[in-house]
């Protein structure tokens, strides 16, 4: 078992809740998880906004940074998000193609917005 950052259905409180440990299957890999990066997405899903309706009950989080075999990565890209969720957890089965080496000398708090939210921010500074 592990914990979880779970709602129930959209707009429902969120709370943290003991679930099942995830397996990975073919091509994914299990992340230790140490932050996930909750973005525009994760909070469109929880008021029940857009097209997209995640199964319930829900865990939130499509990019996070955690470590795979104690080497630390970042978590995102390759459909996470869109076909799968659940990086706000202790443990989550990803893409190996979501997986990317944490750059060197960057806390893992901040790695975890490197993904979506840090892409958009560095675009919106480019501009």
């Amino acid at each position: 078992m592990m914990r979880a950052l779970q709602y129930l259905q959209p707009q429902a409180p969120l709370a943290v809740v003991e679930v099942e440990n995830p397996v990975p299957g073919t091509d994914e890999v299990l992340v230790e998880m140490a932050y996930a990066g909750l973005n525009s997405m994760d909070a469109q899903l929880w008021l029940g906004v857009g097209g997209l309706r995640p199964p319930t009950p829900h865990i939130p989080g499509v990019e996070g940074s955690g470590w795979v075999d104690g080497r630390p990565v970042l978590v995102f890209g390759s459909g996470t998000g869109v076909r799968r969720w659940g990086v706000a957890s202790e443990r989550a089965v990803v893409p190996k193609s979501a997986i990317f080496p944490a750059p060197r000398d960057l806390p893992l708090e901040y790695a975890a917005v490197c993904g979506a939210a840090g892409a958009t921010a560095m675009r919106l500074f480019e501009l």
